[in-house]
């Protein structure tokens, strides 16, 4: 059985501030020490949706986070493309996000270990938040149409026309009130 990340699955997660948070920090508003906090429920997301959406089994993702762990320790080994509504994060940006989200690692740790300055590897977590924030949105924006579209109006003709409805209600008034 396939579960895929839905509105409700989203606000189980993450409240609206935090959401707003991550659109802050993906305008480059505000550092990113202010979103690490929802750094691991954002790589728990995406570590269970991306099994889901690639349908491979529990086995095959203990394989993955294995091979990326040695990748952390080596730096040989390529996870290939994957298929995620997202995109495809590279493997760099896939390692950011488990070693941050999931090891619970710093950007200190993280820059010692894939040989990387700061700032670029600050520039890749802006551009995964980024790519993550507006797969958000969009969730929230399709479930949005959907309740939209859900929503009958039943719209009826008037049968007389403004003019003569507002003479009308003119005279009740005047009557009211006189």
């Amino acid at each position: 059985m396939s579960v895929h990340l839905t509105r409700e699955l989203l606000d189980i997660h993450l409240t609206k501030f935090d959401m707003r948070r991550l659109e802050m920090y993906s305008n480059n508003l505000v550092d990113y020490h202010l979103i690490m906090d929802l750094i691991p429920t954002l790589a728990e997301l995406y570590f269970l949706y991306l099994k889901d959406a690639i349908r491979i089994s529990a086995l095959q993702v203990v394989s993955i986070i294995y091979k990326i762990i040695n990748h952390l320790k080596n730096h040989r080994w390529c996870i290939p493309k994957q298929v995620f509504p997202v995109k495809s994060y590279s493997t760099t940006k896939e390692v950011i996000l488990l070693g941050i989200g999931l090891q619970h690692k710093t950007i200190d740790n993280l820059k010692m270990e894939l040989s990387l300055p700061s700032s670029q590897l600050l520039g890749l977590f802006n551009r995964l938040i980024r790519c993550y924030i507006h797969y958000l949105n969009r969730i929230v924006e399709d479930n949005f149409e959907k309740k939209l579209k859900s929503k009958k109006v039943n719209m009826v003709a008037v049968s007389e026309d403004i003019e003569h409805d507002l003479k009308t209600t003119a005279r009740k008034i005047k009557k009211k009130s006189g």
